[in-house]
Formats: structure tokens, C-alpha cells, sequence
């Protein structure tokens, strides 16, 4: 219920909301292109001809792997985050509720001077 009468009172704007939209859509590109170009070039042919005498392809698939680790902690730690509000929220309803019921206008009591 407090969600609700908070979410009357802010509105955002529409371009905050393309804003938004636009860096998902961005995030989950760069997560399904990183995870392409790892399975496309596993088994490349090594070229030491890269600074250092490294091969470029495996740096880059390196920093690929690094991206898609960080990512997938980040959105493993987002999801228990979530889902340890949403079991906060389930329980403080139930006690509320609970509470809520037991007033003296609900039992209906006359207070007499």
C-alpha cells in the first residue's frame, strides 16, 4: 500500500524511462555479443605476433570472460538482494495485517469521558 501511494506522487519522465530502457537493452547486448565471440573463437589458431608477443585473440577473450564473471556477480547478488526484500515485504504485510485489524475504530469502541 505504501508503494502505491508513493508511486502516484513521482512520476518520471518519459525520456528518463527511453534513458533507462536504452542502458538494458545496451547491458544485455554486450552480455550476449561477449558470450558470441567466446564461442566463436575457443579454438582459434594462436598469433604471437601481438604486443608483447601475446596473441590478441586470447586477450580479447580474456576480457570477455572478465566481463560475463562480473556481470553474472553482480546479477546474482542483485537477485538475492531482491528476493530477500520481497520476503521482508511478504512478512512485514502479514504482521501488519495482523496489527491493522485490532484498532478501536474497527472493534468499534465508544470512548466515554
Amino acid at each position: 500500500m505504501c508503494c502505491n501511494i508513493t508511486s502516484q506522487y513521482i512520476k518520471r519522465p518519459k525520456s528518463a524511462r527511453l534513458i533507462a530502457a536504452l542502458i538494458c537493452v545496451c547491458f544485455v547486448v554486450a552480455l550476449v555479443l561477449s558470450s558470441a565471440f567466446i564461442a566463436i573463437h575457443e579454438n582459434h589458431e594462436h598469433d604471437n605476433d601481438g604486443a608483447d608477443g601475446g596473441c590478441a585473440v586470447c586477450a580479447h577473450i580474456a576480457a570477455a570472460e572478465n566481463l560475463l564473471k562480473t556481470v553474472s556477480a553482480a546479477a546474482a547478488l542483485s537477485a538475492v538482494a531482491l528476493g530477500t526484500m520481497l520476503a521482508a515485504l511478504i512478512v512485514l504485510k502479514s504482521v501488519r495485517s495482523g496489527i491493522a485489524d485490532n484498532t478501536l475504530i474497527s472493534l468499534k469502541v465508544r470512548l466515554n469521558n
